[in-house]
C-alpha cells in the first residue's frame, strides 16, 4: 500500500515494465485494478518473455526504456 501511496504521489513520469510470460505476476489485475489507480505520468509496457526479461530480451527492453526517456 506504501509503494502505491508513493507512485499516487510522484509527480515525476514512472515507467513499469514487465515480461508477458513472467508466471509470478498477473498481468490482468495490474493492467484492470492496479494501474486505473495510478496518475497519468505512469505508463506499463508488455513485453515478450519471463520475469528478468532486461537480460532475457535486452534489445527490446532498451528500446522501450529509451523511448519512455525521451
Amino acid at each position: 500500500v506504501l509503494e502505491i501511496e508513493a507512485i499516487q504521489k510522484s509527480k515525476i513520469p514512472i515507467l513499469i515494465m514487465g515480461g508477458k510470460e513472467d508466471k509470478g505476476i498477473n498481468y490482468d489485475y495490474v493492467q484492470n485494478d492496479l494501474m486505473p489507480l495510478f496518475p497519468s505520468n505512469v505508463s506499463m509496457q508488455l513485453v515478450s518473455g519471463p520475469h528478468g526479461h532486461l537480460w532475457t530480451n535486452a534489445e527490446q527492453f532498451n528500446v522501450l526504456v529509451l523511448k519512455f526517456l525521451e
